[in-house]
């Protein structure tokens, strides 16, 4: 599971949550640390939808912007990123395609699908290729895409071995998250 230190609703209940071991990705300075985190859940009520409100708080010290669960290694040191930060989100619509370096290797992420409309695409597909084409590796494929974007949210190397790691939103609609991290590694 991936948690995001914010607010959750519509249906999501976070019961047991607590009880388990996160690895949080924190922010310190223009660096980034995996560190272990214990969360706690914050309940409220929001009284424009009616509904119960949850946050998720890392009760480790310092700026966390994601929580894993049963992410079993990682480095103790700096995450090696220097490419996308939450500050600079990456949008991948269908057609598109971004190319970066990691590790002196470059690699390119492509947009495929069918766009219907400027608001649906259908059959979406993300690929993963390096320049050498010995990766090519498909990360998203989804039906239908309505009035949301892919969204690249971090690249960084989550387990030292100089390939890139992926946070990703894939919402299948709009004013929903769907966030993936992708590992170059098994966990």
């Amino acid at each position: 599971a991936i948690l995001l230190g914010h607010r959750y609703s519509g249906g999501f209940e976070p019961h047991g949550y607590e009880q388990y071991e996160y690895v949080g990705l924190f922010k310190e300075g223009n660096k980034y640390f995996l560190k272990p985190t214990k969360i706690k859940i914050e309940t409220s009520f929001d009284k424009c939808s009616g509904d119960s409100i949850f946050s998720a708080k890392a009760l480790t010290k310092g700026e966390c912007l994601y929580l894993f669960s049963e992410l079993k290694e990682y480095p103790k040191e700096a995450v090696k990123t220097n490419i996308i930060t939450p500050a600079a989100k990456r949008y991948l619509q269908a057609k598109n395609k971004y190319s970066f370096t990691f590790n002196n290797q470059q690699y390119s992420l492509s947009a495929e699908g069918k766009v219907e409309s400027p608001q649906k695409t259908k059959d979406y597909k993300l690929t993963l290729t390096n320049s050498s084409n010995k990766i090519q590796q498909k990360l998203i494929e989804e039906e239908s895409i309505e009035n949301s974007k892919v969204e690249i949210l971090f690249i960084g190397d989550f387990y030292n071995d100089g390939k890139p790691d992926f946070i990703i939103n894939a919402p299948p609609q709009k004013d929903t998250r769907n966030i993936m991290l992708f590992l170059s590694s098994f966990s």
